[in-house]
């Protein structure tokens, strides 16, 4: 590639992840939702869940309080 000759190192970003965000790419649960019935939480309670487990599993010690 062009940048190993004028750096001297390779690229810091792979070519397939520039092609990759070059078109936005949009995904819905509605599917995984109807399908699964798969409960659905805010992003607060998503962390607060794994925090928690985290702080069970002993790989952080400090509890944090949202």
């Amino acid at each position: 590639m062009i940048a190993d000759h004028v750096t001297r190192h390779p690229p810091q970003v792979p070519l397939t992840g520039v092609r990759l965000v070059r078109n936005p790419m949009f995904f819905h649960s509605k599917k995984a939702i109807k399908e699964f019935c798969l409960p659905q939480n805010s992003v607060r309670q998503a962390l607060s869940d794994e925090i928690h487990w985290l702080f069970n599993q002993n790989v952080i010690t400090r509890h944090c309080h949202f």
